[in-house]
């Protein structure tokens, strides 16, 4: 009874264990490629994982889903960042009509300033998660940990 208790309290720990045994075990140049691909995208978030996976996405396996995954992330937080400029860009554009409109009065220099230092902190915030994320996976990818989309379309494809 007991034992069946932390079956249901830890389900996901047990199903990930079995998933990667499924799955084929990276070679040492696998792991250190697909490790340097995630690494490799602080600096070059879109472009890197980019070509990696253009190059290894036909041979398949560990590097190429390593890419993908390094991709996506790219991605999302680019997106991610696209979106927090867009509302900054279009709420500073109406502010700046409404200004217009009203000759200029109440304008106030230090109320475009506030929002330049906080559109920074959220461009250094962003760029902080890349960086942790990327090193986070790169220390799985150097460990032979395949990404956790592949674990599940393997085990949907294997059942």
């Amino acid at each position: 009874r007991a034992q069946n208790e932390v079956r249901r309290a830890f389900p996901v720990k047990r199903r990930r264990m079995a998933e990667t045994a499924i799955l084929p075990k990276p070679t040492d140049g696998e792991r250190t490629v697909a490790g340097a691909i995630h690494i490799g995208s602080i600096f070059s978030p879109i472009l890197l994982p980019a070509i990696a996976f253009v190059v290894t996405r036909k041979r398949g396996g560990f590097v190429a889903a390593h890419a993908r995954q390094s991709l996506v992330e790219a991605l999302v937080l680019k997106s991610l960042l696209f979106f927090a400029f867009l509302c900054s860009a279009t709420y500073t554009t109406i502010r700046l009509w409404n200004y217009y409109q009203n000759d200029w009065q109440g304008f106030e220099w230090s109320e475009f300033l506030v929002r330049f230092l906080v559109g920074w902190i959220v461009l250094f915030f962003l760029e902080m998660v890349n960086v942790v994320v990327s090193i986070r996976q790169a220390v799985r990818a150097f460990a032979g940990k395949w990404p956790r989309r592949e674990t599940r379309l393997h085990q949907e494809h294997s059942e």
